[in-house]
């Protein structure tokens, strides 16, 4: 009996060994299971705000050209000789086909030409709007210069007509929008007035005639050869002219008269610019360089000479900000250069085909616009940086659920499945990450969602909670929710289902030791033994 009650004693000791060990295999895996959850939760919401950082915060822009154009436009139906933002930044008029058609663009969409019309009977080698951006004068090989009133659509309709008397190469609106000056093949500038037969204190019959009926004011001698181009100092009272005779050229505007004449090329000088301060004129030549020249007291010095390109320097043009000189060349190249004092070159832009003759500014400083014969315009910018769309300075920030992540995009694209952005302006979406699910592209409010409790996902990209799998294991359900649960939990599973069956066997021994020690004391009683399987605990 002694000896039954030891062994009773001894089992129930190790029964509850057993259950301790077991009781706190579960609290430890269940004080994990919390621990892990509230460290996976606390570290899922870390790193989804790291992603989310991340993905807005786009790079900042800097004095980045691409050297792809922004938009080509097509149209003309052989060479664009010249091309002109209109001053307001709307537009951009063309003209060079052999017809003598003027195109005006939509600047803002570079989609087709929204106004066209057959404005000379030949080519024409000049265009420029005046500063108000109401009118346009237009010269041609047809010995004719015209001015073009410019409706609010963009239509042309005709103002006046005057004849230069040989074929025109360039034209040029004063700024203050008294004159209109043109030059050609016969080496003379004439300058006209653009309201027509209309004499006025600023058109006066001084050093040749005035025309009442045609409004000419005068005629200014000097070059030698063709006139080639032609640019107005910033307060009209200066003009600056280009000639096939290597000569830059100055002239008084108030008088008529020569101001001086200027050598520094070794070929004709195709271009001439003034900055809009006036402080300085750019000349570009066939010699392939471009000289810098200050100009003070009506006086050109020479400043510097840039050796250019390896062609002829066929256009010239200063932005309106004067930060940047833009040069066109026979090498079919457009180049961009700092104004530092040793003007950097900054980029240089090479998708024509065909020799440059014509670059322009828009007025924001933000495009160039380049003509050539292959049939193209071809507008350069600033594109605007990842996470926008459009071009400087109309760039537009990506909504949620959408990005770009490179410069220049024209659209932003939607999130893909599985995939989230919450915030404006981003560069890339966020994949969803693992014990979580997307239901939706973020846009709604409905990015990021973790796995519903006594569920978890080890797998990124997750796009309804279908992707969350339900962990459970024999003796109840333990919910593990962190990046690799899935195994976690068959492992769990595994030592618990070893556990269990490890005791259950050693409750076996000590119960049949225990029934054993019960039926020897019984038998030596003279006893019946019963066991009672009901009453084995």
């Amino acid at each position: 009996m002694a000896a039954g009650i030891t062994t009773t004693a001894s089992f129930h000791s190790q029964k509850m060994k057993w259950n301790d060990r077991l009781h706190n295999t579960f609290l430890f895996f269940a004080l994990t299971n919390v621990y892990s959850t509230s460290l996976y939760v606390s570290a899922e919401t870390s790193l989804r705000e790291m992603q989310l950082t991340s993905a807005s915060a786009p790079s900042a822009a800097t004095d980045w050209w691409s050297v792809d154009p922004i938009w080509t436009l097509r149209g003309d139906r052989d060479w664009a000789k010249s091309a002109k933002f209109s001053p307001d930044g709307k537009w951009v008029a063309s003209a060079g086909d052999p017809n003598g058609a003027i195109h005006i663009w939509d600047a803002a969409s570079g989609g087709a030409a929204i106004s066209t019309i057959e404005a000379h009977t030949n080519k024409i080698g000049s265009i420029d709007f005046s500063i108000d951006g109401t009118k346009l004068v237009s010269g041609s090989y047809d010995s004719k210069v015209k001015i073009w009133n410019v409706g609010s659509g963009g239509a042309l309709t005709l103002r006046n007509t005057f004849d230069h008397g040989d074929e025109v190469q360039a034209v040029k609106f004063s700024p203050d929008g008294k004159y209109v000056a043109s030059g050609g093949w016969d080496s003379m500038i004439k300058i006209w007035n653009p309201s027509g037969g209309v004499q006025t204190e600023n058109c006066v019959a001084s050093g040749d005639y005035y025309d009442e009926d045609g409004g000419l004011c005068y005629t200014l001698h000097g070059h030698t050869n063709y006139t080639l181009s032609l640019a107005f100092t910033p307060d009209s009272k200066t003009l600056a002219s280009g000639s096939d005779d290597k000569m830059v050229r100055l002239w008084d505007m108030e008088n008529g008269t020569e101001l001086g004449s200027f050598a520094g090329h070794t070929s004709a000088v195709h271009s001439v610019d003034f900055t809009q301060d006036g402080t300085q004129l750019a000349s570009g030549s066939y010699d392939r360089t471009i000289n810098i020249w200050d100009f003070h007291n009506n006086n050109l010095i020479h400043n510097q000479t840039i050796t250019a390109h390896n062609d002829a320097v066929l256009s010239v043009a200063f932005s309106p900000d004067g930060k940047y000189l833009a040069s066109g060349s026979f090498d079919a190249s457009v180049k961009l250069w700092k104004r530092t004092s040793n003007y950097d070159l900054v980029v240089t832009f090479n998708a024509h085909a065909d020799p440059v003759y014509s670059v322009n500014f828009s007025p924001d400083s933000q495009k160039i616009a380049s003509t050539t014969n292959d049939k193209t315009i071809r507008i350069w910018g600033k594109p605007c940086k990842p996470g926008q769309y459009g071009s400087h300075p109309d760039c537009t920030s990506c909504a949620p659920g959408t990005f770009t992540n490179k410069r220049g995009m024209d659209r932003c694209i939607p999130c893909a499945a599985g995939a989230f952005q919450e915030d404006e302006g981003a560069k890339e979406c966020v994949k969803c990450a693992v014990g979580g699910f997307c239901p939706g592209d973020g846009t709604d409010g409905s990015g990021f969602t973790l796995c519903p409790v006594g569920t978890c996902n080890d797998i990124k990209g997750g796009t309804n909670e279908a992707s969350c799998i339900k962990c459970s294991i024999a003796l109840g359900t333990l919910h593990l929710i962190a990046a690799g649960s899935f195994v976690l939990c068959v492992l769990l599973y595994l030592y618990v289902r070893y556990t269990s069956k490890l005791l259950a066997a050693k409750k076996a021994e000590f119960v049949m030791k225990e029934a054993e020690a019960k039926r020897i004391a019984a038998e030596e009683q003279g006893l019946e033994f019963v066991l009672l399987t009901d009453t084995v605990h």
